[in-house]
C-alpha cells in the first residue's frame, strides 16, 4: 500500500502540524495559568475585604521593641484575681477552670464575673478580683438555662443599680458560638470587640469547638484564645475532667483534662475542683500556676446565696506555733493530708514556709545533711535564743470572708482577731467552719502583750515575761 493510498501528507507537512499542535497547547496552557492566577488575586483580595469587615475598627497588634517587651516581665505579676505571688488568673493570660460536671466551676465563674463588675465585695475566696471598666461577655453556650439559674443567686435583682451594671456591662450570649472557634479563629476577639468587652467567659471549652481530643482543632483554638489575648482581652474558660484519673485516684494532674494536650497548654494558670455532682465540698487544686501555687483548700458552696468560703486550709503558721517547730515534710504532711508526702510537695512545703520567713512570721534554722539534721522553721515567740527577725508586714490567709473592698489597692490587711491560746489543739488546724485569719504576730499591731509577746512584754501577768527580763 503507497502513501497515496493512505492519504498521508508527505513527511514535511506532517511535522509542521505537530509543532504547530504544540505551539497551540502552549498558548492554551498559559492563557490557563493566567486565569488561573487572576481568579486567585480576586479571591485573595476579597479574603482580606472580609477579614478587614470583620475586624471592623479594631486596631492590628503592633510590635514592641525588645526592650519594652522584656520590660513588662519584670516586677510583680498582674492579676485579675490573685495578689502579690498568689495569683490564680494573671492578666494578660488565659485562666482555666476544670472539673467534673456539677463541682461548682459555673459557680465560681459567677462569683469572679459579679466581683469583676465591681458588685459584692471585689473578692473572691479571700483574693482580691480587679474591676474592670468595660464590658464583660459571657458566651453561655454550655446548658444556659442552669448558668442563668446559678448566677441569679448571687445579685440583688431588687436592687436598681445592680440591675442597672447588669443591663449596661454585662453581655450574655446563650447557645452556640457563631462559628466552631477553631475554625473562625478570629472570631473570639471579634465578639469581645463588637460588645466593648474586655473579658470573655467561655462556658464551656466542649461548646466552642468541635474536636477537643484531637491536637489540630485543639490547637486551632488556641491561636483563636491567643489572638482574643493579643488585642486585650482577659479570657475565662471553663471545661471539663476525665471521669478516671490515672491510677483511679481524684483528678490531680493535667493530664486528667479532658481532650488534646493544646487545651492546657495555651492556659496561663488552670484549676480544678474535685467533688462529686452537687457535692457543697469540694477540693480546689492549682494545677499550672502562674506564680506560686494557690491552695490546695476545700471549698463550701452556699447553695443559697451562690458564693464559695475556704472551708478547710492548712495554716502553717498556726501548725509552727502550735508545735513550736516544724520540719517541711511535716508542713507537706498537713496541706496534702498525706503521710508520705512525694519530693514535690515537700518542696512546695518548704517554698510556702520560706515566705513566712521573709514576711518575718517564722525563722528559719538551717540544717546539716551530714549530722541527718533537719531545716526547722521556728514560730517567733518559740524561736531559738538569738535571733533578731525582721517584721515586714503583717499577715493574713486567703478567707471565705467578703472583707476585702477596694481590689485596685495593693493591700489587702484586714483587722486580726484577738491573740489565740498558744496551748490550742491541733485539731483546731483543719477545724470546718469560716477560714481564719492569722493571730496577731510581733510588728502585726494590736494586742496589749501577753506571755509569748515579747515585742509587748507583761511580766506583772507573765512568769515567762519576768524570766526573760531578769535573764536580760
Amino acid at each position: 500500500m503507497t502513501t497515496d493510498e493512505l492519504h498521508l501528507p508527505p513527511p514535511d507537512e506532517l511535522q509542521w502540524e505537530a509543532v504547530d499542535d504544540e505551539f497551540e497547547a502552549r498558548l492554551q496552557f498559559n492563557r490557563q495559568v493566567h486565569e488561573e492566577a487572576s481568579r486567585l488575586r480576586v479571591r485573595q483580595a476579597a479574603r482580606e475585604l472580609l477579614e478587614a469587615e470583620k475586624r471592623g475598627p479594631r486596631p492590628l497588634v503592633p510590635h514592641v521593641d525588645g526592650c519594652e517587651f522584656i520590660s513588662a516581665g519584670s516586677g510583680p505579676v498582674p492579676s485579675i484575681w490573685g495578689y502579690g505571688t498568689e495569683v490564680a488568673w494573671a492578666a494578660g493570660e488565659a485562666f482555666l477552670i476544670t472539673g467534673l460536671p456539677g463541682s461548682g466551676k459555673t459557680t465560681l465563674a459567677g462569683q469572679l464575673v459579679r466581683a469583676r463588675l465591681g458588685l459584692g465585695s471585689g473578692a473572691v475566696l479571700g483574693l482580691p478580683v480587679a474591676r474592670t471598666g468595660k464590658r464583660v461577655l459571657y458566651l453561655a453556650m454550655d446548658r444556659p438555662r442552669q448558668i442563668a439559674r446559678s448566677m441569679a443567686r448571687l445579685f440583688d435583682m431588687d436592687d436598681p443599680e445592680t440591675r442597672e451594671i447588669l443591663r449596661e456591662r454585662l453581655r450574655v450570649r446563650p447557645g452556640p458560638p457563631p462559628a466552631d472557634l477553631a475554625i473562625d479563629t478570629d472570631a473570639l476577639a471579634r465578639m469581645a470587640a463588637e460588645e466593648g468587652a474586655d473579658t470573655v467567659v467561655v462556658d464551656s471549652i466542649k461548646d466552642a469547638f468541635l474536636g477537643v481530643s484531637e491536637d489540630g482543632p485543639a490547637a486551632a483554638y488556641n491561636r483563636c484564645r491567643q489572638q482574643a489575648i493579643a488585642e486585650g482581652v482577659e479570657l475565662l474558660e471553663l471545661h471539663h475532667m476525665r471521669k478516671n484519673a490515672a491510677g483511679g485516684g481524684k483528678p490531680r494532674d493535667l493530664s486528667d483534662v479532658y481532650g488534646s494536650a493544646w487545651v492546657t497548654a495555651g492556659a496561663g494558670s488552670v484549676v480544678t475542683l474535685n467533688g462529686d455532682p452537687g457535692d457543697p465540698i469540694v477540693d480546689l487544686v492549682h494545677l499550672k500556676k502562674p506564680v506560686d501555687e494557690i491552695g490546695p483548700w476545700k471549698i463550701l458552696h452556699d447553695p443559697v446565696t451562690g458564693l464559695s468560703s475556704v472551708y478547710h486550709s492548712t495554716d502553717l503558721l498556726s501548725l509552727a506555733r502550735v508545735r513550736g517547730q516544724v520540719t517541711a515534710k511535716d508542713a507537706a504532711e498537713a496541706m496534702f493530708d498525706t503521710d508520705k508526702p512525694s519530693p514535690n510537695e515537700i518542696e512546695k512545703a518548704r517554698r510556702k514556709l520560706s515566705r513566712l520567713v521573709e514576711s518575718g512570721h517564722l525563722y528559719e534554722a538551717k540544717g546539716d545533711r551530714t549530722a541527718n539534721r533537719p531545716t526547722l522553721w521556728h514560730h517567733i515567740p518559740d524561736m531559738v535564743e538569738g535571733a533578731s527577725p525582721t517584721f515586714t508586714q503583717t499577715f493574713t490567709r486567703p478567707s471565705g470572708r467578703e472583707g476585702i473592698t477596694s481590689p485596685s489597692t495593693p493591700s489587702r490587711e484586714q483587722p486580726a482577731p484577738a491573740h489565740q491560746d498558744h496551748h490550742a489543739d491541733l485539731h483546731d488546724l483543719h477545724a470546718p467552719g469560716p477560714s481564719r485569719t492569722h493571730p496577731p504576730l510581733e510588728g502585726g499591731g494590736g494586742g496589749s502583750g501577753c506571755p509569748k509577746h515579747p515585742a509587748t512584754p507583761r511580766p506583772d501577768v507573765c512568769p515567762d515575761c519576768s524570766s526573760a527580763l531578769a535573764a536580760s
